[in-house]
């Protein structure tokens, strides 16, 4: 679903001037919370929620699709993440935008 949004330009634009605001922040559209789904003896679920009810104006990580970051970020993605996670997201094809907030 995410895959099918197209932004305008003026929001393109509005975003990038923001990001020069603050360049070491990813400044991005589609705001992601991460919660705790479920407790039991066993440990914690833990999942992500995008709809308005459960973000109460909260988020801890923005989709990666429409995002603009500093290349210090690709750098620590690519050097300076642990091999596991990005091997996980290369396998899932999928939450590399999770990853990109760690």
């Amino acid at each position: 679903q995410d895959d099918d949004i197209l932004r305008p330009c003026p929001a393109m634009d509005a975003g990038f001037a923001l990001f020069t605001l603050n360049p070491n922040r990813m400044v991005g559209y589609d705001a992601r919370r991460h919660l705790v789904l479920e407790k039991t003896d066993k440990g914690e679920q833990w999942g992500y929620s995008y709809t308005k009810k459960q973000l109460h104006n909260e988020y801890s990580f923005v989709l990666t699709k429409y995002a603009f970051l500093h290349k210090n970020y690709l750098r620590s993605y690519t050097s300076r993440m642990p091999k596991q996670i990005r091997t996980k997201v290369k396998s899932l094809l999928n939450c590399e935008d999770i990853a990109m907030a760690l």
